[in-house]
């Protein structure tokens, strides 16, 4: 299952090592309104693709996402 997740601030960083958890889970994107966090985050946590634009990833054919914004 290839996954996404939206928003790249301290709830992301909480959901990466639970999604890892998941045998059938690949966190494959992030998408963040500050594309340079996006990269940032992604480079960190080992996650081949980041965007600025949520539709942009979400058209890479997801299978699900997880949504890590502020309330």
């Amino acid at each position: 299952m290839r996954v996404g997740i939206v928003g790249c601030g301290k709830i992301a960083r909480n959901h990466v090592p639970a999604l890892r958890g998941v045998a059938v889970v690949e966190v494959v994107a992030v998408a963040d309104v500050d594309v340079g966090r996006a990269g940032v985050f992604a480079a960190a946590h080992d996650i081949p693709h980041s965007y600025a634009d949520v539709e942009e990833m979400l058209a890479t054919g997801l299978d699900a996402v997880t949504i890590c914004t502020p309330h």
